[in-house]
């Protein structure tokens, strides 16, 4: 059982929510090749970007909180892997190859319009998770048991719907309980 790997050197610093998120930059790095400029929104700590950064040419992790960003740049920082403060609803976004975007968008108020940033931006792949499932407290549109969480996806077609269209196509998606993970590909570019 991978959740009592007691013996794993990383298991002292992964609870099961972490070993998952890191699943999920196994994934995104598996749509990264050399040469690939990367773009990884909600970078956090900066572990899934590092991750990424030993295949990709460049990696520029975005992230709201400063204190990550700075913590971040301190530790993980090298030549091809930066990272940046800003709100992806209101900055412009950098060109890349391959976004990612985890357990972000749920957080956003307006998601279709991020996602349509997100798609103006990137050439190839873009591979995200969203928590499936949950209802709103009241007109805050603020969800039950996440104040932090904005928007509410039923059914992994509800955020699927936001990323397809006459260019954008579904190339896999995964679903364990209430966990979603995506991955599309620009149609022009493959």
């Amino acid at each position: 059982n991978i959740g009592n790997c007691q013996d794993c050197p990383l298991a002292k610093d992964m609870d099961g929510s972490t070993r998952f998120h890191r699943f999920r930059y196994h994934i995104g790095r598996g749509f990264v090749k050399a040469g690939d400029r990367v773009l990884d929104i909600g970078s956090g700590k900066g572990y899934g970007a590092e991750m990424m950064s030993d295949v990709a040419s460049t990696v520029t992790g975005i992230e709201l909180e400063q204190d990550e960003v700075d913590l971040a740049n301190k530790v993980r920082g090298k030549f091809n892997l930066k990272f940046i403060q800003g709100n992806i609803e209101t900055m412009e976004l950098p060109e890349c190859d391959v976004c990612t975007a985890f357990e972000i968008i749920e957080h956003l108020y307006n998601p279709k319009e991020v996602v349509d940033k997100l798609k103006a931006v990137t050439k190839t792949f873009i591979v995200y998770s969203v928590p499936i499932g949950g209802r709103f407290v009241d007109s805050t549109r603020d969800v039950e048991g996440d104040p932090t969480h904005h928007s509410i996806f039923l059914r992994g077609d509800d955020i699927m719907d936001l990323f397809v269209d006459s260019t954008w196509k579904e190339f896999v998606r995964y679903q364990s309980g209430e966990a979603f993970i995506g991955v599309v590909y620009n149609n022009d570019n493959i």
